[in-house]
């Protein structure tokens, strides 16, 4: 069976209401493109439409072929998710009947949209903002973990089926590769994005219940490695070309990381932590499978306040190896440039010279050499490494780059406890300042309660007078007697009952919200507006002199409605008090805890100046040694022996 095409589901999707068979989504609304077709997004399977039905957004997928087990896979799937309720996941229907295209009903699956922005899209608008793509990274790591305790394996990990909403947290879409335990040994139908799988992963050969886990572990290792690589450098999502159809890694720097442009650029990276990352990936490519791809091995640090929002505890920085900075040799003075002596150059060059002397051109020619000079050259790569003073010179040089990497690493966690006790100062800040403006506003509350207190009983007090009028003038009928004993002429009994036909039966009807009633009751035989306008005004005067003639008595002052007022309000008072007591408790509690938090910060960030003060020293002596060694080159000594 032919499944409907791209313009099939368009053109079906113009009659909302003739298409589905939902009840919402035949009320909604499909979102459209400039051209006023509705605005299709394509993947693999299905393209996905959007349809605004009430306060609701829906993402309808529409697929694009068919899978034999598919309600069964998605049915599957929907009891697992309702076992374990994961907030980053989304709930959808799987609707057998769902689209009519092309004639026939075809499946659908509704699931609600997610008002964010793909992974890529995020990265893209906060290039330029690290702190704001650092979170992302212990989110992902949470998000990998819990699929994994939850028994879940997406399939399919890439920036298009990641979300990441306005408040940073992450939801994830498009469930068509899902594996779950109960799905183990069924086919397939998703191998993921080509620019987040592994280069062995071709087909779902040797998926078992064991390894089935594993499937998303080099995709978690990719998102993440690329989300730490960007908040370390920005610059780095322009220089590897990311953000088209993928993150900071595509297939073909999997495929030969030796010859990509992407690696070479990671692994020359002035920082350390970046040429590490893009290692990390490589030795993961290395592995015989990506079944062997092991799963994200970061635990989410304990945090140190109690506030929800605070940010993981500062890394530990590692602590430096000790490096011994070896002594040069006995036969080298303190403060000695180290350099080959004359009395050796001259011993080699006569070696060299009897050496070459003694081959003929056949055995020159086999070893390439055609003259002396190619001969010293050849010879004396051959021996360097085995002469004490460049066995010496290694030796420092070994100790230098280290303590190069070392230096670099130092100042790094240094630079990073600096940032974190800027950042942690600015949010704990930001927390009291939220305490205080609670505190502030439940005093201005407190001192308002009187006024509050008084606006209210006044409003009782007229209400009340107002009801006792309204009872006591419903007491008095509109006739013709009450009419004539107070002076009001000129309403006879007809136009009374037609008065009373619409409503109107006594003085308390008589107010301006039964105008239009009155005016058409008094149009009586025709008679004019004016007519009925002057005669509707001498009611209201009439029903105005006998309010006036009302006599009220306020409730007394301890009445219990007055008391229930009262009562109300001394109430809310004690739980002001309560509440602000509690308020100042917490303001209390959290300054100790941040003075507590600033201080342990400050304390690291005097060890981490401690090592790098350490590892500076180190390093500034093993470079004062290893220029000593300056000289200790197979040039220089080439050179050298030629001049003779």
């Amino acid at each position: 069976m032919a499944w409907p095409s791209l313009s099939d589901y368009s053109e079906a999707l113009q009659n909302p209401r003739y298409a589905f068979s939902d009840l919402e989504l035949q009320n909604g609304t499909v979102i459209v493109n400039k051209l006023g077709q509705p605005r299709p997004v394509s993947g693999n399977f299905a393209t996905v439409f959007q349809v605004q039905s009430g306060n609701r957004t829906w993402a309808v997928r529409c697929f694009s072929r068919e899978i034999t087990d598919q309600k069964d896979r998605y049915d599957a799937i929907s009891q697992h998710l309702k076992q374990y309720k994961l907030p980053f996941m989304v709930g959808f229907q799987y609707l057998t009947q769902g689209i009519r295209a092309a004639g026939r009903w075809y499946p659908i699956v509704k699931m609600e949209w997610m008002k964010g922005l793909n992974l890529d899209s995020y990265i893209e608008q906060n290039i330029n903002q690290p702190n704001r793509i650092q979170p992302l990274v212990n989110r992902w790591v949470d998000v990998c973990r819990s699929l994994r305790e939850a028994s879940i394996a997406h399939g399919d990990l890439q920036h298009g089926n990641i979300v990441v909403m306005d408040n940073g947290e992450i939801k994830l879409i498009d469930y068509d590769g899902i594996y779950i335990q109960s799905l183990i040994g069924k086919k397939g139908y998703e191998l993921g994005h080509r620019h987040y799988q592994h280069p062995t992963r071709k087909s779902d050969a040797g998926i078992n219940a064991n390894s089935f886990l594993n499937i998303d572990n080099f995709s978690t290792w990719v998102i993440r490695t690329s989300l730490q690589i960007v908040a370390l450098d920005p610059s780095l999502w322009r220089q590897t070309g990311a953000g088209e159809d993928s993150l900071i890694f595509r297939d073909s720097d999997y495929n030969a990381p030796n010859n990509s442009k992407t690696f070479a650029t990671l692994r020359s990276h002035r920082n350390p932590q970046v040429r590490e990352l893009a290692e990390q990936i490589v030795r993961i490519l290395g592995v015989p499978s990506y079944l062997d791809v092991l799963p994200l091995d970061e635990i989410r640090p304990k945090r140190w306040s109690f506030a929800s929002w605070m940010p993981d505890r500062l890394p530990d920085a590692p602590t430096p190896p000790t490096v011994t900075i070896p002594k040069p040799a006995s036969w080298i003075a303190d403060y000695q440039d180290a350099r080959f002596s004359d009395a050796f150059v001259a011993q080699e060059r006569k070696a060299f010279e009897s050496e070459y002397n003694a081959m003929n051109v056949v055995k020159r020619f086999s070893r390439l050499v055609f003259s002396f000079q190619d001969y010293v050259s050849k010879r004396v790569d051959e021996r360097f490494p085995t002469y004490p003073e460049a066995i010496e010179r290694k030796k420092f040089e070994t100790v230098y780059y280290r303590l190069v990497e070392q230096k670099a690493n130092a100042e790094a966690n240094l630079e990073l406890a600096v940032n974190y006790l800027r950042d942690t100062k600015a949010k704990l800040e930001a927390e009291l300042q939220g305490i205080e403006i609670e505190i502030a506003w439940m005093w201005q509350q407190f001192d308002e309660i009187p006024l509050h207190e008084q606006q209210e009983i006044a409003q009782f007090v007229e209400n009340d007078r107002h009801q006792t009028i309204i009872n006591q003038l419903s007491e008095i009928p509109i006739s013709v007697r009450e009419l004539k004993m107070d002076g009001v002429l000129g309403f006879g009994k007809k136009r009374i009952e037609c008065l009373h036909d619409f409503g109107i039966q006594t003085a308390a009807d008589l107010h301006p919200g039964n105008e239009i009633l009155a005016t058409q009751a008094l149009s009586f035989k025709n008679a004019s507006p004016e007519k009925v306008l002057e005669d509707w005004q001498r009611l209201l005067d009439w029903r105005n002199m006998l309010e006036q003639m009302v006599e009220y008595t306020p409730p007394d002052s301890d009445s219990p409605e007055i008391q229930a007022i009262r009562d109300k309000y001394a109430d809310y008072s004690r739980e002001l008090t309560s509440r602000t007591l509690e308020q100042k408790t917490l303001e209390t509690k959290q300054r100790e805890t941040n003075e507590t938090q600033i201080s342990e910060i400050q304390a690291e960030i005097e060890k981490r100046r401690k090592t790098l003060a350490q590892v500076t020293t180190q390093f500034n002596q093993a470079s004062e040694h290893f220029k000593r060694y300056s000289q200790i080159t197979r040039a220089d000594l080439i050179d050298r022996i030629l001049k003779g």
